[in-house]
């Protein structure tokens, strides 16, 4: 085996990513460890109501919703839900 020599860095694939992305990557985790929740139930409405316009379109188990309505209702349940919790974070915040 040879000795590591100046390269060493280089041989081993050790990457030197910038400044930027050291700093950015905890905060980045920081922020999803809060709104990850958020996402995921923002991500369940869009996925329920697909799901449930794909099966009335098919399989017509159901009544069908007009496309426009059901992205209206969409945005709206997902803006109830990341608003709604923001406003239980701030006043979390605001008893502490």
């Amino acid at each position: 085996m040879a000795l590591l020599g100046g390269d060493s860095r280089r041989d081993l694939g050790i990457r030197s990513y910038p400044l930027l992305v050291y700093i950015l990557t905890p905060l980045v985790a920081l922020m999803l460890q809060a709104w990850l929740p958020r996402l995921l139930a923002a991500e369940a409405i869009f996925l329920l109501f697909f799901t449930q316009w794909y099966l009335s379109r098919y399989l017509r188990l159901w009544r069908k919703l007009p496309f426009w309505q059901m992205v209206v209702m969409i945005i709206v349940l997902s803006a109830l839900v990341f608003g709604g919790s923001w406003l239980w974070d701030r006043r979390k915040v605001s008893r502490q």
